[in-house]
């Protein structure tokens, strides 16, 4: 195997991304999710690129055992969020030697770093990075076993950590993966805030039905009463968009009204009712009534 062509070749590719990359930004296309439109940016990228490394699909193929180990490693090192589609193929292919090395650069130790933290040495982020490979080349693999590695590594992920647990809800949010996200919300040990990434999964997929729908309200009803948590799990079960969540988003914003009018006469001050409106209007935009919980008061009339 020839380490140095495979050095080149994705270090190339790599190139090719980030010169396209900037050129979006130079033409004026707005960029709101970088890594999302570096996957579609790896789509215009890959004919050219493959016609000339087009020995480089051989050579992976054709490696043993440990060479291939080895290119997948040199591959992470250079990966910034996109593959060519015939190496993603050969990964696929050779799923088994590909999982043995995505299994070993997740150390559990980097699952519970702070990655915003002044304090990361340079190794810490090589480590990082490593992780952040792993975790979306399991997703891009696109079976259960690279789900329920993603699943995994969520679980064990600190709830700080918010890098990695953003990477996996990138990774795994496809339809294929339903199942396993499904089985994630059903957890009872995923702590209230993590629980949220796993609802915004969902909502990443483009999956709705009826279990779902009944699955994420369970989710919402259980999230929405907690501290610190209403806004979220509202914004994210108005980003699922099924207007029959709006009789529990009611019912909450109700209790939250009269609880307010009798915290104001307790203290003799006036609560701050900009968590209402925002809840009134996530409400109104849903197609639900708001006015019967405002005084008659339409606030959203344009």
């Amino acid at each position: 195997m020839d380490r140095n062509r495979i050095e080149e070749a994705f270090a190339d590719y790599t190139g090719r991304l980030l010169r396209l990359s900037e050129q979006k930004i130079t033409e004026g296309e707005q960029i709101y999710d970088t890594m999302g439109d570096i996957g579609s940016y790896g789509v215009e990228i890959d004919e050219d690129w493959t016609s000339d490394y087009s020995d480089i699909t051989d050579e992976l193929k054709n490696a043993d055992s440990e060479e291939f180990k080895e290119a997948v490693a040199i591959i992470s090192k250079h990966y910034y969020g996109a593959l060519p589609e015939q190496v993603a193929e050969v990964l696929r292919n050779r799923s088994e030697e590909t999982f043995a090395v995505l299994r070993d650069m997740i150390n559990p130790e980097y699952l519970e770093k702070d990655t915003n933290s002044a304090d990361l040495t340079k190794d810490d982020v090589m480590h990082l990075d490593e992780v952040f490979f792993a975790t979306s080349v399991a997703g891009k693999m696109k079976t259960e076993e690279g789900f329920r590695l993603l699943a995994d590594t969520f679980k064990k992920t600190d709830a700080a950590n918010e890098k990695i647990l953003e990477d996996i809800v990138t990774a795994i949010s496809c339809p294929e993966a339903i199942p396993v996200i499904l089985e994630l919300l059903d957890d009872k040990e995923i702590k209230p805030m993590k629980r949220i990434y796993v609802m915004q999964m969902i909502c990443n997929s483009g999956v709705k039905n009826d279990d779902i729908y009944r699955a994420m309200k369970k989710a919402y009803k259980e999230s929405v009463v907690l501290p610190d948590m209403e806004i979220m799990s509202s914004m994210v079960m108005f980003d699922y968009g099924d207007p029959r969540i709006v009789t529990a988003m009611r019912a909450h914003v109700q209790r939250k009204i009269e609880l307010g009018a009798a915290e104001q006469t307790a203290d003799g001050k006036k609560k701050d009712s900009t968590d209402i409106y925002i809840l009134l209007s996530m409400i109104n935009k849903l197609g639900g009534r708001t006015d019967d919980m405002t005084g008659g008061r339409n606030l959203f009339e344009v």
